[in-house]
């Protein structure tokens, strides 16, 4: 997953280039290239279809392991033993409160994030910068994603998804509001956009399929992530258009970007309601 920040760094400045110098009809066409030729073929060739190829078993069933991997330094620990010897299938989860506060949660922290990285480099273009500038500052923010991945999902086992998840936000609330004052300090408050807000948002590529697991996990689990991940897809979709829709009634970013950041706390409380940390926890082998 951090490899999508690396590929921000160094796509994002070059499509603005492309853009500038041949048009965004011929860079499509580009972008299309490098899908079709590069990503189809590595995927063709590096995907593994079965946990078997990788010398594991589905579903955490048993088994010896002849790869050779180093024993985990995490392991989990269960704290709700009802709760997790219950067979969960999509629908005995849809009938509890934390599928809904996971769903919420994912279609508010999207709603927040994808509205402003759809309309952050247009944002400080309004704000008198340049559009190179605005687009490297956005490639900056793919890279401090990749960090944030890394460091945050970390963190985040050592102590637990609910702390470092209210870290993560808090950090994009920083860059947000960075990004709100852009004009007032145009050579220094992009930056800070890009590193607060890149390194928050990247905390959620391994937070929450890990909330989820926390809670769900079983035989069951990839339908069930995946209705709840249909709360995030339909938070991205609306958050980019009610973004688009209030610039166009305020002419200004002010009012969703201070939206966004509400959002982004309801996202919060509803993770802490969800309570991964009262049915397992990660912990340190051998305590």
């Amino acid at each position: 997953m951090a490899g999508i920040g690396v590929g921000m760094l160094f796509l994002i400045p070059l499509a603005e280039k492309s853009i500038s110098t041949f048009g965004w009809r011929k860079t499509y066409i580009y972008l299309a290239g490098l899908v079709l030729f590069p990503v189809v073929p590595l995927n063709l060739a590096f995907s593994r279809r079965s946990p078997e190829m990788l010398g594991l078993h589905p579903d955490g069933d048993g088994g010896e392991d002849t790869t050779g991997r180093q024993k985990p330094s995490m392991l989990v620990k269960v704290v709700d033993n009802d709760w997790v010897q219950k067979s969960w299938t999509l629908k005995s989860a849809i009938a509890t409160k934390r599928f809904w506060f996971l769903t919420f949660a994912f279609f508010f922290l999207a709603f927040a994030y994808q509205g402003t990285l759809l309309h952050a480099v247009s944002a400080m273009v309004d704000d008198g910068l340049a559009k190179e500038s605005a687009a490297y500052f956005f490639g900056i923010l793919g890279m401090a994603g990749s960090v944030g991945k890394i460091i945050l999902g970390y963190l985040s086992d050592l102590y637990g998804r609910e702390r470092v998840n209210t870290l993560g936000a808090a950090m994009a609330a920083i860059g947000i509001m960075c990004l709100i004052s852009v004009n007032a300090a145009p050579a220094i408050l992009p930056l800070c956009f890009a590193l607060f807000f890149g390194l928050g948002y990247g905390a959620a590529a391994p937070l929450l399929p890990s909330v989820t697991a926390d809670i769900f996990l079983g035989k069951s689990f990839g339908v069930i992530f995946a209705m709840i991940s249909i709360g995030g897809g339909a938070g991205g979709a609306t958050g980019s258009y009610v973004a688009g829709l209030l610039f166009d009634l305020t002419k200004t970013y002010t009012i969703p970007f201070t939206f966004f950041i509400l959002c982004l706390c309801s996202s919060v409380t509803l993770v802490w309601l969800a309570g991964p940390r009262q049915v397992r926890q990660m912990v340190k082998a051998g305590s």
